[in-house]
């Protein structure tokens, strides 16, 4: 009887945890591209190199994502773009509100075309959300 109700507390625990993992995978994620980088240099050594490397993979991520809300790049796995690093061209800060300004190039991945595309692209930093883009402006 013992070993009936223990197998039976098994594949009720068993049972409900798949359906907890079920519901979990079927609940669709906010739909964002995986970024996959390619780091050419090495991992840094003292702290603030480490901090610089975090700061600038956070601000590539927002670039990707703020020229794929814009309609300026296209999501999905069918598409690949490269980014060249970002160039700072303004830091500023007035009233407390701190501003930057970036230069971005992106170059879409295909094999007849290879067309690079300049963006001018403006962060606002929010105490609660970090830095986030207030305009994007494509350069010709």
């Amino acid at each position: 009887m013992f070993k009936k109700k223990m197998l039976l507390l098994i594949l009720a625990i068993s049972l409900s945890a798949n359906v907890q993992s079920v519901t979990a995978a079927s609940v669709s994620p906010v739909e964002k591209d995986n970024v996959e980088w390619i780091a050419l240099w090495q991992f840094p050594q003292n702290r603030e190199d480490r901090l610089e490397r975090m700061l600038v993979v956070e601000l590539q991520r927002k670039i990707l994502y703020g020229l794929q809300q814009r309609h300026f790049v296209k999501p999905g796995k069918d598409v690949l773009y490269s980014f060249e690093p970002f160039k700072v061209i303004e830091m500023q800060e007035d009233h407390g509100i701190s501003k930057l300004i970036v230069i971005a190039i992106a170059q879409q991945e295909k094999p007849d075309v290879r067309n690079k595309e300049k963006y001018k692209i403006s962060f606002v930093h929010d105490y609660e959300k970090g830095f986030v883009i207030s305009d994007i402006d494509k350069l010709e």
